[in-house]
């Protein structure tokens, strides 16, 4: 019933589901470790540190401790969509802004949007210190740039 794996950690995969992290012995082929998220309704791991938690009107960070095999809420987010997490802050998209905040949810930079890119379906891909927006045309099997933009200080790129 686990869907993701998410990394191996000596003889054991660190698996995810819709609200539980597994610890899978590859040798004993059996689970030993678990940890639940009351609530969500997917998990995404990031950094092997940090947990995203998609609830039904919200979204939490938790702060992942492999070792433990627990958690620690980080923050709530109640706006937007949550893109990356890592411990310099999150990246967080609304329909008209794309955000940069510490783990305490301050914003450190905001950048406004061309378009409301939620509704649209675009594929967001982080590279380096670098956030791609690309749209894809269906009847010319194409994907285009719609927007660069440097994670560093939040400056898009003129195309």
């Amino acid at each position: 019933y686990m869907s993701n794996i998410f990394f191996r950690q000596e003889n054991n995969l660190i698996i995810g589901s819709k609200n539980c992290i597994a610890s899978y012995d590859l040798d004993k082929k059996e689970v030993n470790k678990t940890c639940y998220i009351d609530k969500a309704e997917n998990l995404m791991l990031f950094d092997k540190k940090y947990i995203l938690a998609k609830l039904k009107n919200r979204e939490e960070i938790y702060e992942f401790d492999k070792e433990a095999f627990s958690t620690q809420k980080v923050l709530t987010n109640k706006k937007g969509y949550i893109i990356d997490i890592n411990d310099d802050g999150y990246i967080v998209m609304d329909k008209k802004y794309l955000y940069k905040k510490n783990l305490s949810g301050k914003e450190l930079w905001k950048v406004k949007l061309e378009k409301n890119y939620i509704k649209d379906e675009v594929k967001v891909e982080i590279a380096g210190d670098w956030l791609f927006i690309k749209s894809f045309d269906l009847k010319t099997e194409q994907s285009s740039l719609e927007e660069k933009i440097d994670l560093k200080n939040g400056k898009k790129i003129k195309k």
